[in-house]
C-alpha cells in the first residue's frame, strides 16, 4: 500500500471515529432519541473495533509493500549499476551483454510486481502505462549499443550519461516512497 492511500484509510477512519461521535453526541441531548442514543452507545464497541481493524490491516499491507520496495531498490540499483559499468568497457563480450540486459529485464518485471500501470483497467492487467519509463529507457539504451563486434563505443559515453540522468529521474518518486528518517549522528565534514 502506497503512502498516500494508506493516508487516505487513516483520514478515512478518524472521519468514521468523528462522525459517530458527533452522532453520539447530538443524540445524547435530543430527547426524542434516548432510546437510539443508548443503541448506539452499546455498539459504539462494534463501530470502534471495525474502523481499527481495517487500519491494523492497512497497516500491514504498507509493511508488506516497504518489504517488497526495498527488495526492488536493491535489484534496481544492481542492474542500474551495471548498466553504468557497461558503457565503461570497451569490447564487451556476449556473456557480458546478457548479463546487463538480463538484470535490466527481471527489474522491469518486479516493477510490475509491485506497481500496477497508471491507467490500468481491472480486467486488462497489461492495459495502461507503464509508471516507471525511465529503467525501460535504459534498458533500450543498453540494448542499442550492441556488444563485440557491433558495439558502438563512439556512444558509451553518451549512452552513459543518459543511463545516470534517468537513473536520477527515476530514483526520486521510488525514494518519496519509503519511510526514510533524517540520522541523529551523522559524519558530515563542515568547511
Amino acid at each position: 500500500m502506497t503512502r498516500r492511500a494508506l493516508l487516505r484509510w487513516v483520514v478515512i477512519s478518524i472521519l468514521v471515529y468523528v462522525a459517530y461521535g458527533a452522532l453520539l453526541t447530538w443524540f445524547k441531548f435530543v430527547d426524542r432519541f434516548d432510546e437510539l442514543y443508548v443503541l448506539l452507545k452499546d455498539g459504539a464497541i462494534f463501530v470502534s473495533a471495525v474502523p481499527a481493524a481495517w487500519l491494523t490491516a492497512c497497516f500491514q499491507r504498507r509493511t508488506s509493500f516497504l518489504e517488497q520496495l526495498r527488495d526492488l531498490w536493491s535489484q534496481l540499483v544492481d542492474a542500474v549499476q551495471e548498466a553504468v559499468q557497461y558503457t565503461h568497457l570497451e569490447a564487451p563480450t556476449q556473456a557480458q551483454y546478457a548479463t546487463v540486459m538480463k538484470k535490466l529485464s527481471v527489474v522491469i518485471d518486479e516493477f510490475r510486481s509491485v506497481f500496477r500501470n497508471l491507467d490500468e483497467a481491472r480486467d486488462a492487467p497489461d492495459s495502461g502505462y507503464f509508471p516507471f519509463e525511465s529503467i525501460r529507457a535504459i534498458y533500450h539504451l543498453i540494448g542499442d549499443l550492441g556488444y563485440g563486434a557491433t558495439f558502438k563505443a563512439d556512444r558509451a559515453a553518451a549512452t552513459r550519461q543518459d543511463v545516470i540522468q534517468l537513473w536520477r529521474r527515476l530514483r526520486q518518486p521510488l525514494l518519496r516512497e519509503f519511510d526514510r528518517q533524517k540520522p541523529s549522528r551523522t559524519d558530515i565534514v563542515t568547511a
